[in-house]
C-alpha cells in the first residue's frame, strides 16, 4: 500500500475514532412531558387525574407560564430528587427504624403542603373552582362507572383475563359518563382542549387506546 494511502486510511480510522464518544454521548431524545398536576387528593396527596382522565388538565387553558410554574412547583417539593432519593433507599433498607420512616413521611407531608400552597398561587381563583368542579365529576364518573359494573367484577373475581375486561369497560363507561358531566360546564373550546391534549399524550405515548370524542 502506498504510503499517502496508508496515511489517508490511518487518518480516516483516527476521526472516527474520535467522533464515536460524541456520537455515544449524545443526549437521548427527551420524553414528552406530562401536564401538569393541579389536582389533590383530601388526603393533600397530588392527584394524577391524568391517568383515568388523559388531557382533562386541559380544560384549565393553562397558559405556557403557569404550566412551567407548575412543572418547576413539582420539581421543587414532592419530585425533588433528594427527597425521591431518600424514599428509594428507605425502600430498599430492610433494617430501617421508625424515626428514619417518620422523618421521611414528615418531609413527604411538608412537601405537599408547599405544593398545594404553590399551586393555589399559580392557578387563578376561577380556575381552581373549576379543578375542584372537575375532580369532583371525574370522581363520581368513577364511582358511577364501578357501580354498574360492580357485579361482574365479583364474577370475574377469579379470572385476571376476564377481570381485565371488565376493568376496560368500567373505564370505558367512566369516560363516557364524565364527557356528560363535564359537558354541563365547560365550554364547547374547553371539551375541544381535552380532546386535542388526550389525542397528542396518547400519540407520544404510542399505540393506546382509541381516546373518547366529546359529544
Amino acid at each position: 500500500m502506498p504510503r499517502s494511502t496508508a496515511i489517508i486510511n490511518y487518518t480516516f480510522i483516527l476521526l472516527a475514532a474520535l467522533c464515536l464518544p460524541s456520537i455515544a454521548a449524545k443526549p437521548p431524545k427527551p420524553l414528552p412531558l406530562q401536564p401538569p398536576i393541579p389536582f389533590f387528593k383530601t388526603t393533600g396527596e397530588p392527584f394524577e387525574l391524568e391517568k383515568p382522565f388523559p388531557g382533562i388538565t386541559a380544560a384549565l387553558m393553562l397558559t405556557d407560564q403557569q404550566k412551567t410554574a407548575l412543572s418547576q412547583a413539582h420539581q421543587q417539593t414532592v419530585r425533588n430528587p433528594d427527597l425521591r432519593n431518600k424514599i428509594s433507599a428507605l425502600e430498599l433498607k430492610a433494617d430501617s427504624t421508625q424515626a428514619q420512616r417518620e422523618t421521611v413521611r414528615r418531609e413527604m407531608k411538608e412537601a405537599r403542603a408547599q405544593l398545594r400552597q404553590r399551586v393555589a398561587a399559580i392557578l387563578t381563583p376561577e380556575q381552581s373552582t373549576l379543578a375542584s368542579k372537575i375532580q369532583d365529576a371525574a370522581i363520581a364518573a368513577e364511582h358511577e362507572a364501578n357501580d354498574i359494573f360492580r357485579a361482574d367484577f365479583e364474577a370475574a373475581k377469579a379470572d385476571p383475563r376476564k377481570s381485565s375486561e371488565v376493568r376496560e369497560k368500567s373505564r370505558v363507561e367512566a369516560e363516557d359518563l364524565l364527557v356528560q358531566k363535564l359537558e354541563k360546564f365547560l365550554t364547547p373550546a374547553q371539551m375541544q382542549a381535552i380532546q386535542q391534549s388526550a389525542t397528542d399524550l396518547r400519540a407520544a405515548e404510542g399505540p393506546a387506546r382509541k381516546p373518547k370524542a366529546p359529544n
